[in-house]
């Protein structure tokens, strides 16, 4: 690690195991701000895997993650993921609008916030509308092309 440039997520020795098949072994890796990695395998190699152990959703047996200097213990609310098959992670009795609240309800933004912030997500973004009349719930009605910003938007702190 080169000190005057600090990691901003390291893996350390990482292991990970499900049931009796590794899954990641002696993991080391370091990224540096503003790096931009790609993490490259077959289907089943631990890519997925990694992810969520730097995001805090699993646990590693062995080696730990450091993440801006602390160890990560448990999922924190600075990091989301982004699920590989979205169209599984959105909610489908909420509307397009709705399930990028969210992350706005999750994070505390108070209700009286969220309709504007919605709003330019959805004009930037160009979100269908869910005028109450005519709600467009995101896995009936939605097109794949809708549900992939949806699922994006939902991961930020719109």
């Amino acid at each position: 690690m080169n000190g005057s440039d600090p990691a901003l997520i390291e893996f350390r020795g990482v292991d990970v195991a499900f049931g009796h098949h590794l899954v990641l072994g002696k993991l080391s890796l370091e990224v540096r701000r503003s790096e931009i990695v790609c993490v490259v395998g077959p289907s089943g190699c631990g890519k997925t895997t990694a992810l969520r152990v730097a995001s805090g959703l699993i646990r590693p047996a062995r080696g730990e993650v450091i993440f801006a200097g602390a160890p990560i213990k448990g999922p924190r609310r600075d990091v989301a993921v982004f699920f590989q098959d979205y169209s599984k992670a959105l909610l489908p009795w909420r509307t397009a609008a709705g399930n990028v609240a969210l992350a706005l309800e999750a994070t505390g933004t108070p209700r009286a916030e969220r309709p504007d912030r919605i709003a330019s997500c959805s004009r930037t973004w160009a979100l269908p509308p869910s005028r109450k009349s005519t709600p467009r719930r995101c896995r009936a009605e939605c097109s794949n092309g809708c549900r992939s910003p949806v699922a994006s938007l939902r991961t930020r702190r719109t």
